[in-house]
């Protein structure tokens, strides 16, 4: 699989906690204009410990894509740790639109955030 666009998301926080009906959550929203499904994997890095893989979704053809990190499990069956710092670099084998959204319900007062990430093209597939 060749994957050729990249977004770098450098800040990222999931907490454990909620309050009321809303749980903490981060993810990536897609869209997927094209003919074909897109291939999209995930890498976790942190701060103290190796980076985490195998995380992957699929984007079908001409439909939309919510990747929530709070609930992915890796090829191993791991999740994405909570309540530690982390960066994502999303990957794909096709170019499109992707938003980063957080959602934190750790106060009363929730916060929602959210962002369009641009990516890079390389000039070779990983």
């Amino acid at each position: 699989m060749g994957y050729k666009y990249k977004w770098y998301i450098p800040d990222a926080y999931l907490h454990s906690r909620g309050t009321g009906y809303f749980t903490s959550h981060e993810g990536c929203a897609f869209i997927n204009e094209t003919d074909r499904d897109a291939h999209v994997r995930f890498t976790f890095y942190f701060q103290d410990r190796e980076p985490m893989t195998g995380y992957t979704s699929v984007v079908p053809a001409r439909r939309t894509k919510h990747a929530r990190f709070d609930l992915m499990e890796n090829d191993k069956g791991e999740p994405v740790p909570m309540n530690v710092g982390y960066a994502v670099v999303v990957e794909s084998d096709m170019d499109m639109p992707v938003q980063f959204s957080h959602c934190d319900t750790s106060q009363p007062e929730l916060t929602f955030t959210t962002t369009m990430v641009p990516h890079i093209t390389l000039d070779r597939e990983d």
